[in-house]
């Protein structure tokens, strides 16, 4: 008997790079406005109808709770549809929220159309962009995330002039109509996420069996001919078997296994009936191994929902471990940037200051972006210790920020605390890649993302409820310290688990 495996290897290039791109504009068009442009175009309209800051809080934080939640539908959604198709729908989503924000009157309109629609929509969108992204590059995966993360920062430091510009000229109205026609781009981010199959290079093995189950041949072509005359001499070569040995089974549909000493591979039987068969588990895109999928007849419910989310990577405290402390860092970090500005003016410093100093952690994020994307060019190297090195320049510099310092010394706190969070926001794509298989990283990112929610609520809570209490700036900071000294010592001994030495 044979058995045909099919192994996909990602070109790490060619139409992957359309995907990079598309990865830019996911995230540029998607996210970039809830981060520099919503205060912008829609504070002063906020204002205006008798709502407070207070109302922005409440839509940014609807968009990201539909955000991150959405994001556990993923991995279910990514079963049983296409890439292409699940990010078009996601883009429409996305859209609707986008048109309806050009009518919205009250605080209510905008966050059903900013935060659920827009939210839910980016929500569907990014984890198809990022795994598709993951499929086109296995060499250069690490160079080419990091290039589409710097590709975001011209975005980033040119879109709130130019918004604030089109607010100048064109009022209100006109902006979130421009705003409207700059995130349609993310249509081009859905179409380009072709299926890797069509533009990588397949590499067949044939498996031959002896039924008498004495040898194992194998051969391995890369040209579709020589596939072909390597199965007709093959199944020449069985059919001579087959008529002196019959294999006898009696329960076909358990399909007997073959098991090689010498090779250890795992080999199917099948029916004489069934001269070649193509098995593609062992692809590098679809590549979950030793896992058995859920009989609907015996499983019940709970065993669906496991396999249906993945929900067997809670099992292991690393990956719980790594996804608490990526999403509680990355909440402390959007944190301190939003309400650092108000702690400095409450310090004395004057609006230009502040502006100045924002605009510095600005610089040294992009500093931060093009040195990654520099060294991943020529050194591969682990992202979670980029991570980790990130966060830990990240809590020293929120430590640092409570000592009273001149304006100068300010600028360069803020450019160092920008180095350390592009350490932090760049890994985030591939982080899970260097775990886990490309196929459960849409079930990874998705847990992550649920992470995500639950820590807006509770940490959120928490750390308002502490700056209520105290009224005082340097006790938020402080407990932002004791919260972040946690993560890092759990991160130190997940370091230290994984580096220490085996034992003969």
């Amino acid at each position: 008997m044979i058995r045909k495996k099919t192994k996909i290897i990602p070109p790490d290039g060619g139409w992957g790079n359309l995907v990079v791109l598309g990865v830019t504009l996911a995230i540029g068009t998607g996210i970039a406005p809830l981060q520099v442009l919503f205060s912008i175009i829609f504070g002063n309209f906020l204002s205006e109808i008798g709502d407070g800051p207070s109302s922005v809080a409440t839509v940014t934080s609807v968009f990201a709770m539909c955000f991150t939640f959405t994001g556990v539908l993923a991995n279910p959604l990514i079963q049983r549809f296409p890439l292409r198709t699940i990010s078009l729908f996601g883009t429409m989503l996305f859209m609707s929220g986008a048109v309806l924000n050009i009518f919205v009157t009250k605080t209510w309109h905008l966050i059903v159309t900013f935060g659920i629609l827009s939210g839910m929509g980016i929500g569907i969108v990014l984890p198809c962009v990022l795994t598709s992204f993951n499929s086109y590059f296995n060499k250069r995966r690490a160079f080419m995330n990091s290039l589409a993360h710097l590709g975001l920062c011209p975005l980033y430091i040119a879109l709130p002039v130019c918004f604030q510009y089109s607010l100048e000229n064109y009022g209100f109205r006109g902006t979130v109509a421009i705003l409207c026609a700059f995130e349609a781009n993310m249509f081009i981010a859905a179409i380009v996420l072709s299926p890797v199959e069509k533009h990588a290079q397949k590499e067949y093995e044939l498996v031959t069996v002896a039924v008498n189950g004495k040898n194992i041949e194998k051969e391995t072509k890369t040209n579709d001919g020589d596939l072909e005359k390597t199965e007709n001499e093959t199944q020449l070569s069985v059919e001579n078997t087959e008529n002196e040995t019959k294999v006898h089974d009696e329960n076909l549909e358990n399909e007997p296994k073959v098991n090689d000493e010498n090779t250890g591979i795992e080999i199917k039987v099948f029916d004489e009936s069934s001269k070649l068969t193509e098995d593609t588990n062992n692809s590098i895109i679809n590549p979950r191994e030793n896992e058995i999928a859920p009989n609907n007849d015996q499983s019940g419910i709970w065993q669906q929902i496991i396999h249906m989310f993945d929900l067997t990577l809670l099992h292991e405290w690393k990956f719980i471990n790594l996804v608490i402390g990526m999403a509680m860092f990355f909440y402390l970090d959007l944190n301190f940037l939003t309400l650092s500005p108000m702690f400095l003016i409450r310090r004395g410093f004057d609006p230009k200051q502040v502006a100045w100093c924002v605009t510095s952690a600005g610089i040294g994020d992009f500093v931060g972006r093009f040195v990654l994307t520099a060294f991943s060019k020529y050194i591969r190297f682990k992202y979670w210790y980029i991570y980790f090195a990130g966060s830990l320049i990240t809590f020293i510099c929120r430590n640092v920020f409570l000592i009273e310092m001149s304006q100068k010394l300010m600028l360069g706190l803020f450019f160092v605390t920008g180095f350390g969070r592009s350490l932090i926001l760049t890994p985030i794509p591939i982080l899970f890649t260097e775990r886990y298989s490309i196929e459960r990283f849409p079930a990874a990112w998705g847990l992550y993302s649920v992470t995500c929610g639950f820590t807006n609520i509770f940490l959120g809570a928490f750390i308002g409820s502490i700056a209520d209490y105290f009224k005082n700036d340097t006790y938020t900071m402080h407990t932002f310290t004791i919260i972040s000294s946690v993560l890092i010592t759990t991160w130190f001994i997940q370091a230290y688990l994984e580096n220490r030495p085996k034992k003969q």
